[in-house]
């Protein structure tokens, strides 16, 4: 019996491994192997001798076919969807994966390629969260999950990143295929690592999907933010410096370099920036709305095609008249997310949405000669913005601090029940330890959008957690 036992084995093994082939792509600095059995990478970064293997995959998802030219693999995978993916090491030594398939195919979600596992607890996930901020892989409080794409409940921009805690080695994921896309943030086996996680449009594939992977040997989370900032501009015509908008809008000089200060009330009137002015402060960049209401019901994803023929008509002609003034701040659409509208009248994908968005900023722009400000700040919309409110603030550390809430107590943030002088607003509160640790703690935080965007774009602190709400920590 025991002889036989082992010839078993031994054939069992045999067959299984001669049944899957590894397709490599390589050059001087990347080692690639696909797994044609698995449908998994393992990636050795040869200039530091790291390597990066992918986490078994739980959707199901078979390999049909695999072919090679030069330093391309074509991959055909069924499952819940017949899908082409044709991995390409570039010139430039990165990694681009394509996803393909019938662009009018009955499509969900899919998550492919799967996340890379962590190596260590010593690592970092690189976070486009508001101005960025540092995870540890091994973190237990952070609440991670679904990220979405363009939104102050995700990502500013479009990638995501882990480094080493030396800052050295890591490597940055570039979604250039974002307005349906998503990132997923999950544990794996106790350390953290994502993957992205493809969304419908309308139902249908709609189009090829791509992300590319740069990974590095030096430089952390500084050396993510250059390889992006040079995609990203290379992608865009646009964005423009601050020095070239100015050419344009003048008063971009006079926000340079100003304090960023809200006011209400009694601080609308002119005495309030004379009284600035003999106190020793040179620039300001004062904000207030002169007809500030609570904010309405049907909140800020309202279709941005519908609204841009009412914008003249029923609100700024009439506010230029009385309140002449160089910038102007669009709430919420740079915030809130891209969202599809199955509508009749103007029926938007994301990114006709996004492209609706972009329509509006240049409206004012165009129209008005105004700067224009938004908030938060999603990164597609800098070609067409002077600044971002609040693009500093951690949001998700803000919003989910669990004292702020808390009527009767110093946590209390206050709230809009009186429009002519809101508590939220005039109010003062004091930080909790949740805020403290996570929203303010210098030791996570990073300024990944200045990195990408400091001489495109002026970023303040939100006014949720200004200096006039929590002066004692500021």
């Amino acid at each position: 019996m025991k002889p036989s036992l082992v010839l078993s084995v031994f054939i069992f093994c045999f067959v299984f491994i001669g049944s899957s082939k590894i397709r490599t792509l390589s050059d001087k600095n990347l080692d690639i192997r696909f797994n044609d059995q698995t449908a998994l990478l393992k990636v050795t970064d040869i200039r530091g001798n790291k390597t990066w293997e992918q986490l078994e995959l739980k959707d199901r998802l078979t390999v049909e076919q695999t072919t090679q030219e030069g330093n391309t693999i074509n991959v055909k995978l069924s499952g819940n969807y017949n899908l082409d993916v044709i991995f390409t090491l570039t010139s430039e030594s990165a990694l681009e994966v394509e996803i393909r398939a019938d662009k009018k195919l009955q499509f969900d979600k899919l998550t492919y390629p799967a996340a890379f596992q962590t190596p260590d607890k010593d690592h970092y996930v690189v976070f486009t969260d508001g101005e960025g901020f540092l995870l540890r892989a091994d973190d237990t409080g952070y609440g991670i999950g679904r990220q979405i794409m363009h939104s102050m409940r995700g990502l500013s921009m479009p990638w995501i990143g882990i480094t080493d805690a030396d800052f050295k080695t890591g490597y940055v994921a570039i979604v250039d295929t974002p307005d349906d896309s998503e990132i997923w943030v999950k544990r794996y086996n106790g350390l953290i690592s994502f993957k992205p996680l493809w969304i419908s449009q309308k139902d249908k594939f709609g189009y090829n999907r791509k992300i590319t992977y740069h990974f590095l040997s030096e430089g952390g989370y500084v050396a993510q933010c250059k390889k992006y900032r040079n995609y990203v501009m290379a992608k865009n015509s646009v964005p423009l410096t601050l020095t070239e908008k100015q050419k344009r809008f003048p008063a971009i000089e006079k926000m340079i370099g100003a304090v960023h200060i809200y006011v209400w009330d009694d601080a609308r009137h002119v005495d309030f920036a004379r009284e600035m002015k003999v106190s020793g402060i040179e620039k300001a960049f004062i904000l207030w709305n002169p007809n500030h209401l609570p904010y309405p019901e049907y909140g800020y994803d309202t279709n941005p095609k519908s609204v841009l023929p009412l914008i003249p008509r029923l609100r700024t002609g009439r506010e230029m008249k009385i309140y002449p003034h160089e910038p102007f701040f669009l709430d919420g659409y740079l915030a809130s997310g891209i969202f599809e509208d199955y509508g009749a009248r103007n029926p938007l994908t994301r990114t006709q949405y996004k492209e609706a968005v972009i329509e509006m900023n240049k409206f004012f722009e165009d129209k008005y000669n105004q700067i224009v400000g938004v908030e938060w700040g999603a990164d597609y919309g800098i070609p067409t913005s002077a600044y971002a409110h609040g693009m500093m603030t951690l949001h998700h550390m803000l919003y989910r601090s669990p004292n702020r809430e808390k009527k009767g107590t110093v946590y209390y943030m206050g709230d809009w029940r009186n429009p002519s002088r809101p508590s939220i607003m005039v109010g003062e509160h004091v930080a909790d330890d949740y805020y403290l640790k996570w929203a303010i703690n210098e030791k996570i935080r990073v300024p990944l959008y200045q990195l990408v965007y400091h001489d495109n774009i002026v970023t303040t602190w939100r006014w949720d957690d200004n200096s006039h709400n929590m002066p004692e920590i500021w």
